[in-house]
């Protein structure tokens, strides 16, 4: 064993050295978001003795582990759970607005409206009772006004919403650009930027759980990201996202600013903000001003058949009052672009309650209260705003439900996928020991060698 020998068996040296350096790195990380797992390529050297005799060992760079198709699957996973739980949070926001069942809801404002007409059935002479039911005109109004609001506010705060994350996203774009330049200068140059290049999957990540992204990996070590098809990140450069809402009702989108056109999101937080604010939100409003505007039209038809307390059809102009003396008790400015909105108590009614068409006849007047019990018994009407309402909010639980439903199976398949991908490139420190014992155990052989060579030449020395 001569020079040869020695030189075979220190390069055994620095690959074990190399390989308990990668065990070490691992260890440290282990608990490190993102950080995936890395092991030393060890190779034997190329040779060109004739013989066939190597040369030794090499470590031919540091790998980390990595899988395509789950990294990919995890990614698209990530986004749909982060659309679903941005979805059912904000149609549980909605859901608040309405306290049904419940002594304060619309459900029981209305069932009292209809009964304080058969106060005034009962007692059609007196003030009193049509008082009231103006008093319970106005809270149905004034309720059906606050949802609506409401139900705008909570579209304000979502479009809010999509403009934070969207300002993140961009900001997540262009870092993962700068990170792209310095991992191809780095391979470049001949090094290995695995701690860069773990940063840049922390950024991807975080971009699959805002607004869904597909990657695609370049020859050069970039990484190019995409949304809806668009190229956000090519390389070094990196696109950016702008928020418009336009459109009557108003519908939010995001352009991208180097194409100048809408960008279809799919997947993450965003895409489940825009479900709410462009489709949830104004269909519950449509629905809301479906309830007024037949609660209005049900109510001021039944009075349009009526007759007042003094069977009075000389009124003045302006009031509102219909030529047959009979006044319409909700109004809805024409034009109104919501009638839920908008809809509120004629002032003409408000200042004189006597002004309520009771009667179903000019011949008693205000000892008749026949048509008041006709309009009691509105409320149980098939086609009657009670129905509509119920449908309403029957349709709304069951969104709620439907997407939380949803959600909580998908963050089970996101966090099942997330698992079969850790087991795979993360730290398993039960086989980190075991390499790192192999490992001490090569560089323990590796020893060996040189130290029985060493005493072999001084052998040969001594013997001379």
């Amino acid at each position: 064993m001569g020079e040869l020998g020695l030189s075979i068996a220190g390069t055994g040296l620095q690959a074990a050295r190399d390989g308990m350096d990668a065990v070490a790195q691992n260890l440290a990380n282990a608990n490190t978001p993102g950080f995936v797992s890395e092991q030393a390529q060890i190779t034997a050297s190329p040779t060109t003795d004739p013989l066939g005799i190597g040369s030794g060992a090499y470590v031919n760079g540091v790998a980390q582990a990595s899988d395509a198709v789950l990294a990919a699957d995890n990614l698209a996973a990530s986004a749909s759970s982060a659309s679903s739980a941005a979805l059912q949070q904000t149609l549980s926001t909605v859901q608040a607005i309405f306290p049904e069942p419940g002594s304060n809801g619309l459900a029981s404002q209305l069932s009292t409206f209809w009964s304080s007409w058969d106060s005034i059935a009962t007692n059609p002479s007196l003030t009193a009772p049509r008082t009231e039911v103006v008093n319970q005109a106005q809270d149905l109004a004034s309720t059906l006004n606050q949802e609506y609001a409401q139900l705008s506010q909570t579209a304000t705060n979502t479009n809010t919403q999509i403009a934070s994350v969207a300002s993140e996203v961009n900001t997540l774009f262009s870092q993962v650009a700068s990170l792209n330049q310095s991992i191809v200068s780095s391979i470049a140059s001949g090094s290995q930027p695995n701690a860069l290049i773990d940063q840049r999957n922390n950024l991807v990540n975080q971009l699959g759980q805002d607004i869904g992204v597909t990657t695609r990996a370049q020859a050069n070590g970039a990484l190019d990201v995409y949304v809806g098809g668009f190229a956000m990140v090519q390389g070094n450069t990196a696109d950016s996202l702008a928020v418009k809402t336009s459109g009557a009702p108003p519908t939010t989108s995001l352009v991208s600013t180097l194409a100048g056109l809408a960008v279809p999101v799919s997947g993450g937080t965003i895409a489940g903000l825009l479900t709410a604010v462009n489709t949830k939100i104004p269909q519950y409003q449509s629905q809301l001003d479906t309830v007024a505007t037949n609660l209005a039209n049900t109510v001021n038809t039944q009075l349009g058949v009526g007759w007042d307390a003094n069977a009075n059809t000389d009124v003045p102009a302006g009031t509102g009052v219909g030529p047959d003396g009979s006044a319409p008790l909700f109004t809805i400015p024409a034009g109104s672009t919501g009638a839920a909105a908008d809809i509120a108590v004629n002032a003409a009614v408000v200042a004189n309650p006597q002004l309520l068409a009771a009667a179903t006849s000019s011949t008693f007047g205000a000892n008749d209260g026949s048509n008041a019990q006709a309009m009691a018994e509105l409320g149980t009407a098939a086609s009657g705003p009670d129905q509509a309402y119920r449908t309403f909010i029957t349709n709304l639980g069951s969104d709620v439900q439907t997407i939380t439903s949803q959600s909580q199976a998908q963050q089970s398949l996101s966090q099942s996928l997330q698992a079969a991908y850790q087991s795979v490139v993360g730290v398993n420190t039960d086989q980190q020991t075991v390499d790192m014992l192999a490992y001490q155990q090569a560089y323990q052989a590796s020893a060996k060698v040189i130290s029985t060579a060493d005493a072999m030449v001084q052998s040969l020395l001594a013997a001379t």
